[in-house]
């Protein structure tokens, strides 16, 4: 009879720590989208500089995740995910402490923005190369992580900044951050033996954009991604100056992100064919959206966002975790491809939407 080998405790450890710093990273999203009206009120921006500081926040994702993404592949994911966890602790201890003025506030959105980016690169390589035959239920927890930090961000920022400012509950953020970071260290990341080592030789970008169905779930991720932040950064706004109900904006802006949840636990699960699901969430998250605009009352706007929210859930782990396991090896080098989509979608739509809003005269 053959005995079962205990897990050591470090490789145990790495899903949780890869779900908890997928919380910090949706805590620091959503505490940055809540704090941007109150942010953009001191300092006098319009919609158009909001938008612009939300590119800020995603300008690391841009410029650096296809790089970083090959680094992880040939120096192991652990080196990389610490200089993440620093980013966001940095980041947040920058807001929070406003040193620099506006250029130190600017210096802590790219760094807590990188932190954020780079766990959309990370958290999906980790539990793609330890997980191979289950990636996209692991990536789906790893976002319901995600979630669950979203849906807390607002509420706990609210009643912390009301009482004293839009920059102290990064302070929270910041010590969440650190504990992330000595989670990080305790843990054994590792690497399933079904998956071959990495190349020798790079993996050229032209031979990701050679092939169609990366190029698609590439395109499918701007998109996506865009209206996704766009919606979550221009909430708290919409709430307070169009609708005249500041008071629901943090409680709208938790749901939209807390509503994923649900969703991406429920996908984790699923082992049916994934592609109709993300058609059938496409379409009803547009119906709400549009139901959200519509609607006469404050308390029908809020539910209607949140089931916008809902029915986006599923739709990024799925991209995701089909893309990152399409080329065993390089896990590392397409997921950072991935994750560049992500940025460009992310950081180049909302100041789009951003000057719409403008020249459309709204609020």
């Amino acid at each position: 009879m053959t005995q079962k080998t205990a897990v050591p405790f470090a490789r145990k450890l790495l899903v949780p720590t890869v779900v908890y710093t997928m919380l910090v990273g949706g805590l620091f999203l959503a505490t940055f989208q809540f704090s941007l009206y109150y942010m953009a009120a001191e300092y006098g921006f319009g919609s158009t500089m909001m938008g612009l500081l939300t590119s800020v926040q995603f300008a690391f994702m841009i410029l650096f995740t296809i790089p970083l993404g090959k680094l992880a592949d040939k120096i192991g994911n652990k080196k990389v995910y610490i200089f993440q966890s620093l980013c966001t602790t940095v980041g947040c201890l920058l807001l929070f402490s406003r040193l620099g003025g506006m250029f130190g506030i600017l210096l802590g959105v790219f760094l807590g923005g990188a932190g954020y980016g780079l766990l959309a690169l990370l958290s999906t390589t980790v539990v793609t190369e330890a997980f191979p035959e289950n990636s996209g239920r692991y990536v789906s927890l790893a976002c319901v992580g995600f979630s669950a930090g979203s849906m807390l961000g607002p509420t706990v920022a609210r009643p912390i900044a009301a009482a004293t400012s839009w920059n102290v509950p990064f302070a929270l953020v910041a010590v969440l951050g650190f504990i992330g970071l000595l989670m990080v260290f305790a843990s054994e990341f590792y690497r399933s033996e079904s998956i071959p080592k990495t190349k020798e030789d790079k993996l050229p970008l032209s031979e990701i954009l050679r092939n169609p169905s990366l190029v698609l779930i590439g395109l499918g991720i701007i998109i996506y991604l865009g209206i996704e932040t766009a919606t979550g950064s221009i909430m708290d706004a919409y709430f307070s100056e169009t609708v005249g109900a500041g008071a629901l904006s943090a409680l709208a802006l938790s749901l939209y992100w807390g509503m994923m949840f649900p969703t991406r636990l429920a996908i984790s699960a699923y082992k049916g064919t994934k592609y109709p699901v993300i058609l059938v969430c496409i379409v009803l998250s547009a119906a709400a959206f549009v139901a959200a605009t519509l609607m006469p009352t404050q308390l029908a706007k809020t539910i209607c966002f949140a089931l916008v929210g809902l029915f986006l859930g599923p739709v990024y782990p799925i991209m995701m975790g089909t893309g990152s396991s399409s080329m065993p090896g390089n896990t590392g080098t397409v997921t950072g491809f991935l994750s560049t989509c992500f940025g460009i979608g992310a950081g180049l739509i909302p100041p789009v939407i951003g000057k719409l809003i403008a020249l459309l005269g709204y609020p």
